[in-house]
């Protein structure tokens, strides 16, 4: 996963559980290990007699460097000694999110606390790895293995194992693992590989209805030439998809860390204490907002085009980079993400909807084609708070009080000016050696969309004048937050009615446009209270950084935001409603 993930370690402080069976799949589990190791996670290995057959335990343990369990290394030596971190009471509904250290979460009583030293702004700290629990199970056997992790992943998943696991069939070291795991408090995830036939036989379809309504995830397989020369489903998906699955679900599940409990005689946390009744684990207060589980997203990216004639075009620079670091890092969040791009040159994961644009007018009607098949929604907006059964309904059929008000994020550089009658031909060089095209201006597409059915967050470009820069623009910096400010108004005044803004500052020696780094400011309804319109007080910065790390940083911004001020509306109406019955 080329992608940024690498540099912000979004799995840092994840076990996850990699289980192998038997399928000529099995050399894509080691891919699958190193990209999980890669994020941070630390993965742990339990591999089936079959899976032997096909590739060797070293092969894992030169990556994961640790011993993998199999049944000639599986041992129950100290197992009550060993175990005492993992005992369950320590471990049970303790919800975390641990993200990239870089990630901050912004306060919503100032926009300012976003940008400065979250540790002493949030009402969330982190623990230092050294408060950590020792990263890998001892010892091997599979109900300290089971314990361990917070997500286990069984790729590939033969037929076998997933009958065998959907009715408790516990003659294998995998199956005995993952009866083990404790569901509740674990997500597992199984990513089947096999023969089509055998994939589509009503037994193993059976048995995967059977474990996910126990609650597996399955991540289905992909369509390919199989190792029995026949094409068809039944192939182990993508390893970027299964990795991507997972990521998912490490940010959607409550998973339990085993953080340290200081002695009361000690100062220092020292795991090597033989004493068991020191070895103490307890929650931590981590809390892990489900706002964007769920909740539709619309990401608009690439630049529109505008025809000349059948070959020339009107466009510009943008990449699309920063919407599809946007739709990945939504998606991970357990977003619905859909995505409108003129250009999507990087991989993504099959659950998020690519939807192709090039002009103006596509932009446009994908955004309102999706508006429809959202409905509508009530007066207040709804944080997750309703009933679980309606997270497994589809937006048309939940009702208002159900849904989420979906995001619209405006990313994409859509034209500003269109030709008034481009041409249904080539225009010749020979017969036009002089080429003058009228243009006129477009409609502005963000604008346009009911700020009523979709919070909207706006994306601007300005030009920024650098000091002793020769032909520069006039434009200064606090003319560019001049403009962003105005896109938070009202249409009647003159605004776009954007929730948020993000403001891109561009300059000679900073330009966005293809680039892996960016920076932006951060603007929404607070900055509309400043005293003058170029104070910068209720206005974050982010410096530059890579493309993913900011779309978590905008992310978590938009959320904050959006929860503060519907919160905020919210008092207010019940407070006018209760003033209303007491005038009454």
């Amino acid at each position: 996963m080329k992608n940024g993930y690498e540099k912000i370690q979004p799995l840092k402080h994840k076990n996850i559980l990699l289980c192998v069976s038997g399928s000529i799949a099995a050399y894509k589990a080691v891919e699958i290990l190193s990209g999980l190791k890669k994020l941070g996670a630390n993965v742990a290995v339990v591999l089936s007699e079959e899976a032997k057959r096909f590739i060797s335990p070293l092969s894992f343990e030169a990556i994961s460097h640790t011993q993998v369990l199999h049944k000639d290394t599986e041992s129950w030596v100290d197992f009550g000694k060993s175990l005492d971190f993992l005992d369950s009471n320590f471990c049970a509904d303790l919800p975390a999110d641990f993200r990239a250290d870089s990630i901050k979460v912004p306060c919503v009583d100032s926009a300012n606390d976003f940008c400065a030293n979250s540790a002493s702004n949030s009402s969330v700290s982190k623990p230092s790895t050294a408060d950590f629990a020792p990263p890998y199970p001892h010892p091997k056997s599979h109900i300290a293995y089971a314990k361990w992790a917070h997500i286990v992943l069984l790729a590939p998943a033969t037929a076998n194992t997933i009958t065998k696991l959907a009715y408790g069939v516990a003659d294998n070291l995998i199956v005995q693992t993952l009866l083990a795991t404790n569901s509740k408090h674990t997500q597992i995830l199984l990513s089947p590989a096999m023969n089509t036939q055998m994939f589509l036989s009503s037994q193993v379809q059976g048995a995967l209805d059977r474990l996910q309504d126990y609650g597996y995830e399955i991540i289905p397989p992909k369509e390919a030439l199989l190792a029995c020369d026949e094409y068809g489903v039944g192939a182990l998906a993508e390893v970027e998809e299964i990795i991507f699955r997972t990521l998912r679900a490490s940010y959607m599940r409550d998973l339990p860390l085993r953080v340290k409990k200081p002695s009361k005689n000690s100062k220092q946390n020292n795991f090597s204490q033989s004493d068991s009744k020191q070895n103490n684990f307890e929650q931590n207060d981590f809390w892990q907002s489900d706002f964007w589980e769920g909740r539709e997203v619309i990401i608009t990216g690439g630049g529109a085009i505008s025809p000349i004639d059948t070959v020339r075009a009107i466009s510009n620079h943008s990449s699309g980079k920063q919407a599809i670091a946007l739709a990945k890092a939504a998606y991970t969040l357990g977003a619905k993400v859909t995505l409108i791009s003129s250009k999507i040159d990087s991989f993504l994961p099959s659950q998020i909807e690519c939807i192709d644009a090039q002009s103006n007018g596509d932009y446009k009607e994908a955004i309102e084609s999706k508006l429809r098949d959202f409905g509508s929604f009530g007066d207040c907006e709804n944080f997750g708070d309703f009933d679980d059964s309606a997270k497994s309904k589809s937006i048309k059929d939940k009702t208002p009080s159900e849904r989420k008000k979906p995001v619209l994020f405006m990313a994409a550089a859509l034209c500003d000016y269109t030709l008034q009658s481009p041409k249904t031909y080539k225009i010749k060089k020979s017969t036009s050696p002089n080429l003058t095209l009228e243009l006129q201006s477009c409609e502005d597409v963000l604008a346009s969309i009911d700020s009523e059915k979709i919070y909207k967050v706006g994306f601007k470009a300005e030009s920024i004048a650098q000091k002793n820069e020769k032909n520069a623009p006039k434009n200064t910096l606090e003319d560019a937050l001049k403009n962003a400010k105005k896109m938070l108004r009202s249409a009647n005044e003159g605004g776009k009615d954007c929730s948020c803004v993000c403001l891109n500052a561009i300059s000679k020696i900073s330009t966005p446009f293809g680039a892996e780094d960016n920076s932006f400011y951060l603007l929404d309804s607070r900055a509309l209270h400043d005293e003058s319109s170029d104070a910068c007080e209720n206005i974050a910065f982010l410096p530059p950084q890579s493309k993913l790390a900011l779309s978590y940083k905008i992310l978590d911004f938009v959320q904050s935001s959006l929860q503060g001020s519907v919160f905020a509306k919210s008092k207010n109406t019940s407070s006018t409603k209760s003033n209303t019955a007491k005038n009454k």
